[in-house]
């Protein structure tokens, strides 16, 4: 299979005041095209810290991002934010909507931005796939915490991304929405999506093909 994602000796320090503190230590993780890999661990082990490098949210201490072949730590800020808009997509716990733009609009940003002519079109194809077609015109404030999510899951598909991103995706969502977003993510992986979650819940992490867990900043386990 093909790796779609490697980090090679990947470590991130930070500097609080004069004092250092290791977030990642020598990370080593590869993802298959099509994996559903899931990044645990406890609060302060690095998990969100690793999503964010893959993500290119954040630059390496020292270490190397590897996404499609391509070294993403090498690039300068304006060709980090190309790949980021054409290759990745992101599901973040606080869903991250424009609250001034409907739902549709929310979907149809990122299509607009690589100017293609299709945007409104695929923009409600893709609210349609998370079932949200008949709201796309409410505003996010109009909508329940659930379907906030799944405008984010359409707007994170919005350029066919070759990874998708999620962090706590059901965080902030009651059982009822977190069991819709986690069928949705699954259906996604089946066709062919390959994803990479940051989560603290366990029943999430079983969905995954894979669980890395992570402790003080290294690989504990994979399983």
């Amino acid at each position: 299979m093909v790796n779609i994602i490697e980090t090679r000796d990947l470590s991130k320090t930070y500097l609080m005041g004069k004092v250092e503190v290791p977030a990642l230590r020598g990370v080593n993780i590869a993802v298959e095209k099509g994996e559903f890999v899931a990044i645990m661990g406890s609060s302060g082990s690095g998990k969100s810290t690793l999503l964010n490098m893959i993500g290119m949210l954040d630059t390496p201490t020292s270490g190397k991002v590897i996404i499609e072949g391509v070294d993403v730590s090498e690039m300068d800020e304006n060709q980090r934010a190309d790949f980021r808009l054409n290759k990745l997509g992101f599901i973040f716990q606080f869903f991250n909507l424009f609250m001034e733009l409907t739902a549709l609009e929310n979907v149809a940003f990122p299509i607009l931005i690589v100017k293609r002519k299709d945007f409104e079109e695929r923009a409600m194809r893709l609210l349609d796939l998370v079932g949200l077609s008949d709201r796309a015109n409410h505003k996010p404030a109009e909508l329940s915490g659930g379907q906030q999510q799944r405008v984010a899951i359409a707007r994170a598909l919005a350029n066919e991304p070759a990874l998708l991103l999620a962090d706590e995706p059901t965080a902030n969502l009651d059982t009822k929405s977190s069991e819709q977003i986690i069928e949705m993510l699954m259906e996604l992986n089946k066709s062919g999506q390959t994803i990479v979650m940051v989560t603290h819940e366990p029943e999430l992490g079983k969905r995954a093909d894979r669980i890395i867990w992570l402790k003080d900043g290294m690989i504990k386990n994979e399983f």
